[in-house]
């Protein structure tokens, strides 16, 4: 399992927004910033939707489920 700060770190540059609109479907923009931060890492109820929206980008799941 890898961090969410890690994932977003290594998406290509033109996929770096697509991903941040994704997620911001979920969660607040605030959310979203400390995540990409570092400052906390997604609750698991959130890894399932990550994972989906790492995969439909072509990236493999950053988390476990």
């Amino acid at each position: 399992m890898t961090t969410f700060q890690n994932f977003y770190e290594n998406v290509r540059v033109g996929d770096a927004q697509p991903i941040r609109t994704e997620v911001e479907k979920l969660v607040s923009q605030v959310t979203f910033l400390n995540w990409r931060r570092g400052t906390f890492e997604p609750a698991a109820q959130f890894w399932g939707e990550i994972n989906h929206i790492a995969e439909k980008f072509g990236y493999e799941k950053p988390y476990k489920v």
